[in-house]
């Protein structure tokens, strides 16, 4: 493999995770980009908006915040449902029968 179609290839992967909400361009002068995960990145975000909030909030709310952060703006909702299962499941949060509000 030559090294023109290494770097084909690599920039078709970057473009790939970019356009499926994986990959995020953090800085564009220092070309950094962050790997989007659940564990280093999406739970870590969840788990801070919530802390902030003492009355939880909706999944139409956390859908709100998510999609207005920058580095989440591709992110797949489906992605957002998941972590909220994961979380609740692992119990780092729960969810209030009544209200369906989500809290830490």
């Amino acid at each position: 493999m030559t090294m023109h179609t290494l770097l084909r290839n690599l920039r078709k992967v970057f473009a790939n995770l970019r356009n499926t909400g994986l990959l995020f361009l953090e800085d564009i002068e220092s070309d950094r980009h962050v790997l989007l995960s659940f564990e280093f990145v999406l739970r870590p975000a969840l788990l801070r908006v919530l802390q902030d909030q003492p009355n939880g909030l909706s999944v139409v709310e956390l859908a709100d915040w998510v999609l207005s952060q920058p580095k989440f703006q591709r992110l797949p909702l489906e992605w957002l449902e998941l972590a909220l299962q994961r979380l609740l499941r692992t119990n780092q949060i729960t969810q209030h029968e009544g209200s369906q509000r989500f809290q830490v």
